[in-house]
């Protein structure tokens, strides 16, 4: 998973407006990375619903069920502020775990 990590930093979190052109992140230090927190279930999403047309909703909902920044209601209060750095780069984040699968090994 480390190795994907790595990966993701260079495709992904240099898009991401808490990075930086190296793929360092740049949240607060109170903070952690819904990317890095989740990615292991982010990536086990991204193959189980490959080829659905709404795979991205499938992944974001795999993720949001174990952030554990929803509220009773279901709402994520992080996303509704547009704090949530997974939510802003999803499309990346799926679009580069799918072109990571389709590697040869």
């Amino acid at each position: 998973m480390e190795q994907l990590w790595h990966e993701m930093q260079r495709q992904v979190c240099t898009t991401c407006i808490d990075g930086d052109p190296h793929g360092r992140c740049h949240l607060p230090v109170d903070e952690s990375c819904a990317l890095r927190d989740h990615l292991a279930v982010a990536h086990h999403a991204v193959v189980a619903f490959d080829g659905l047309p709404d795979q991205r909703e499938h992944v974001r909902e795999e993720v949001c069920r174990v952030c554990g920044t929803r509220d009773a209601d279901g709402t994520c209060w992080r996303a509704n502020r547009l704090e949530c750095a997974f939510d802003r780069v999803l499309p990346a984040i799926v679009e580069h775990l799918k072109d990571l699968q389709a590697r040869p090994a």
